[in-house]
């Protein structure tokens, strides 16, 4: 992480330091998208297919996944739409942050950064994840585990 929020920057190099994070959390929501999707479209047709040959019921979580699919992955790119666009949460009080230090000074990078909005996405991401495997990898692991 220390290439992404060195300690101490000069005052011309705080907006960098916004845009790495941006491009950071872009990065981490849009591969969880892509490995969302994969699984939603290639894994889940299939999984729903041999269920349906095998004459079970989809578990739970899987239908509520079968049925809400669209409405995650719309929201998926609406988080990425958002922390993309110039006026979203991180730059809210940037520039009045930056306009306190003059020109070449240097700046203590936790009084520009929000961290706390790296903390929310990997949260995010973490509970996605959990949502796939409960979804998707438990039932093929318990048919499996039927023969």
């Amino acid at each position: 992480m220390y290439r992404i929020y060195p300690y101490y920057i000069k005052k011309e190099d705080a907006k960098d330091i916004l845009k790495g994070q941006k491009i950071t959390l872009t990065i981490c929501l849009g591969g969880m998208a892509i490995v969302f999707g994969i699984m939603t479209y290639f894994v889940l047709p299939k999984l729903t297919g041999i269920y349906s040959e095998m004459g079970i019921d989809l578990p739970i979580m899987t239908q509520y996944l079968v049925k809400y699919i669209s409405y995650i992955i719309g929201l998926f790119a609406l988080s990425i739409i958002y922390i993309l666009s110039p006026n979203n949460f991180l730059n809210s009080g940037f520039e009045e942050k930056l306009s306190k230090y003059k020109a070449g000074e240097m700046i203590k990078t936790s009084r520009l950064v929000r961290r706390d909005i790296e903390w929310i996405v990997m949260i995010a991401i973490f509970a996605m994840m959990g949502f796939l495997v409960i979804s998707i990898i438990q039932p093929i692991y318990s048919i499996t585990q039927n023969f």
